[in-house]
């Protein structure tokens, strides 16, 4: 399966290459806008399109002033089980 191809060994497979660039996308949007990302688990090449139309249609779904204004916002990542809070200021 294509989905399962890596460019070098120490890369993630295609698939999992393609769920973070839509999750980092996702979640920065919905974080600054205050906001939950949705989720999803994709594993076929159709899925993976799928998905990549909705991450689209998510972004222009938010709208300048849900963003405006959240430089000094409060953002909780959650690492390795460890949330870790960050603020523009």
């Amino acid at each position: 399966m294509l989905g399962a191809t890596r460019l070098i060994p120490d890369m993630f497979p295609l698939t999992r290459q393609v769920q973070l660039a839509c999750r980092f996308a996702e979640e920065s949007a919905s974080r600054l806008a205050g906001s939950k990302a949705p989720e999803n688990a994709e594993k076929t090449l159709g899925e993976l399109r799928t998905r990549i139309a909705a991450v689209l249609d998510h972004l222009k779904a938010f709208r300048p002033e849900q963003i405006d204004g959240s430089e000094g916002r409060e953002i909780v990542l959650t690492i390795g089980g460890n949330p870790l809070k960050l603020t523009g200021e």
